[in-house]
């Protein structure tokens, strides 16, 4: 998951380094933050959030692309 700017309007959501109940804590108030007290932020998020392709064709072409580039390294 690309990491959420708000100076850059760029990121799709809040990551935490490692798996501790405070990392997850801490990156959940930034993302209760964000939608309580900026909603233009928010906003951005969800559209750029709904313009990527998560669909299954577009997941199996990048498996694919691994897969090949696997191919010709041995």
């Amino acid at each position: 998951v690309p990491p959420f700017d708000p100076f850059n309007h760029s990121g799709l959501g809040w990551t935490f380094d490692r798996a501790e109940a405070h990392k997850l804590i801490e990156a959940l108030g930034h993302c209760l933050r964000t939608y309580r007290d900026h909603k233009e932020s928010w906003r951005g998020l969800q559209e750029r959030g709904m313009s990527q392709d998560f669909s299954w064709e577009h997941a199996a072409k990048l498996y694919e692309d691994v897969l090949v580039q696997a191919k010709y390294q041995w």
